[in-house]
């Protein structure tokens, strides 16, 4: 739900998004939007993303663009 919550909140980088997760008000959207209790840092998120095989989402992208 973080890495959504990225988007959804339009935050450009992960760098951003880490420098403003302790803000009161995205932590509190955090908390009501996406039910985040504790906003993982952006090198915990970008760990989770290198394991993920581009290949695998590389199809939609392709239907996105078409």
């Amino acid at each position: 739900m973080s890495g959504l919550a990225i988007f959804g909140l339009k935050f450009p980088s992960l760098l951003q998004y880490d420098q403003k997760r302790g803000d009161s008000v995205v932590d509190k959207n955090l908390k009501n939007l996406y039910h985040v209790a504790h906003a993982p840092s952006d090198t915990y998120l970008r760990e989770r993303l290198d394991q993920l095989d581009p290949d695998f989402f590389r199809p939609a992208f392709k239907k996105l663009s078409a």
